[in-house]
């Protein structure tokens, strides 16, 4: 199914017709709001293997950050040049704050060893550079990104590997399809339904009936990753 698929079922189920411009080219009228609601509950609900996705930010020399959107979990990142791949280890922004004190030159960049997650969110950023540069990052309109610090900078170009727990595709125009779309459109449809029942009838009870629901739908899901996870494992790796 597609969004348009989604959003008449979701329609014809909760009755709402008002949520759809017409019953002939049921063009969004706030439909499509609570289906989106849904789907980042299903996201955020269940185990999926979908919900990690990769990305890859090729960097020039001298770059140190890398922003993404739709992002939830910063899991492990890898920095990838012509000769090979390398692991970046985890550290507190301030831990880099203070091992990498120095001001932003050309001789301070080398092979990138560690990364942390960025704060992009600025107040007022006017002075941040007044006296030298240093390895700061913050953005306007930072609230639809997430973002990486990584250090040393690379004295050449490299691919970053982001590995994380990703929002599914944003459902915009009817076409449009996500992993829970095209294989499990009845949940989606369920966790529309449970969204316009607390966000638009604020009604509890109906609320609660299709939580139900869906916790036992997730909990079969869960239960097939799990026995993915599991099958052909048979010691515990030392």
């Amino acid at each position: 199914m597609d969004l348009l698929a989604v959003r008449k079922k979701f329609v014809k189920l909760s009755g709402h017709y008002d949520l759809v411009a017409d019953t002939t080219d049921w063009a969004d009228n706030g439909a499509d709001f609570y289906i989106q609601a849904g789907q980042e509950f299903l996201d955020r609900r269940s185990k999926v293997t979908k919900q990690v996705s990769r990305l890859w930010d090729e960097i020039a020399i001298g770059a140190y950050y890398v922003t993404f959107q739709r992002c939830r979990t910063i899991e492990e990142v890898y920095v990838n040049d012509d000769s090979g791949r390398s692991r970046l280890v985890k550290k507190d922004f301030h831990w880099l704050h203070e091992e990498f004190s120095e001001t932003v030159t050309s001789g301070s960049y080398g092979t990138p060893l560690y990364y942390c997650p960025a704060y992009l969110r600025k107040q007022d950023n006017n002075d941040m550079n007044n006296l030298a540069t240093f390895f700061n990052y913050v953005r306007s309109l930072d609230d639809e990104y997430r973002g990486i610090i990584i250090l040393p900078p690379p004295d050449e170009a490299v691919v970053v590997e982001v590995f994380g727990k990703f929002y599914s595709a944003e459902l915009e125009v009817d076409g449009d399809e996500s992993f829970w779309t095209i294989n499990h459109p009845s949940l989606l449809i369920l966790a529309s339904l449970y969204q316009l029942e607390i966000l638009g009838h604020r009604n509890t009870q109906g609320a609660n009936d299709y939580l139900g629901q869906l916790e036992v739908s997730l909990a079969d899901l869960d239960m097939d990753l799990a026995e993915e996870e599991s099958h052909g494992v048979n010691q515990i790796e030392g």
